[in-house]
């Protein structure tokens, strides 16, 4: 991650990019205000003001460059060397955090055995734009993506999916007829499509033909709608309405996945070295 650190005391600088690397970020810092400063902070991942030491002139130009381009900013009252490493404990917490979640709701997409998956988090800008950022930077060769649906002041919503996989199931004929009944013509590619859906997405309320999205069987999608949710057959990753021995088995594997991603997990390994582990599912 990249970080700017504004503020501070002149002395320590050189201390903190040194803290900064060693959590693996990149840094640059500004005690004082220099010539050209909008420009000089570019556009990191992440901004951290030492509000005590920051002049207000500098406090303004982080703020104009945040809003401009969307870049977040911690504000932390003391310059003091432990409250930046304080501040950088956090964010690698959140990570881990962030690992465990994806991990649990999503290892089946991760481990190549579904096509898609959608993950609510809690929402914490910077943390998720750092992290949907890594993802893509470390993922893209395992055929992973990961797009932002939806977002409200508490949640964010993230589509993770294998790109072939999804190309594929996508472009099934009954997938197809199905998707045409909700407007999503024969015309559009993936992106597009993804672009429709998250276009129908409010945080709490999801379109009917999200299911077809995320691999499940157009038949139990189908009988999710005309029995309003109710009369099940089988309750697990989705709910199921026909072939209930099927599901069943396909829900095992899903769980199955689970289990190794959290056991690469414990043993060390962060998500990205865990879903690049070259081992059989």
């Amino acid at each position: 991650m990249s970080i700017v650190i504004v503020g501070g005391n002149d002395r320590m600088a050189t201390r903190y990019q040194d803290i900064c690397k060693s959590f693996n970020h990149k840094s640059k810092v500004f005690t004082q205000l220099p010539a050209d400063f909008e420009n000089k902070i570019g556009t990191p991942d992440l901004m951290v003001v030492f509000t005590g030491t920051c002049s207000h002139k500098m406090l303004g130009v982080v703020k104009k460059n945040s809003q401009k381009n969307g870049v977040p900013v911690e504000h932390v009252h003391s310059s003091s060397v432990s409250a930046l490493k304080q501040l950088l404990s956090d964010i690698k917490g959140k990570k881990l955090n962030l690992d465990s979640v994806l991990a649990f709701h999503g290892a089946a997409t991760l481990l190549g055995v579904k096509c898609a998956n959608l993950i609510s988090f809690d929402r914490n800008e910077f943390t998720m734009s750092e992290y949907l950022s890594e993802f893509a930077e470390k993922l893209t060769d395992c055929g992973l993506c990961a797009k932002q649906l939806c977002k409200c002041r508490e949640r964010t919503l993230v589509y993770i999916y294998n790109e072939k996989m999804l190309d594929a199931w996508l472009s099934m004929p009954k997938v197809r007829t199905f998707l045409a009944e909700y407007g999503y013509t024969s015309d559009m590619d993936t992106e597009t499509m993804l672009g429709v859906l998250a276009g129908r997405i409010t945080c709490g309320s999801f379109p009917h033909e999200i299911g077809a999205f995320l691999g499940y069987p157009i038949g139990d999608i189908r009988g999710f709608i005309s029995n309003s949710g109710k009369n099940c057959l089988l309750c697990g990753y989705w709910k199921v309405y026909e072939n209930e021995e099927k599901a069943r088995q396909t829900f095992k594997a899903y769980d199955r996945c689970r289990c190794i991603l959290f056991d690469r997990l414990k043993s060390g390994l962060d998500l990205f070295q865990a879903i690049s582990k070259e081992e059989n599912i």
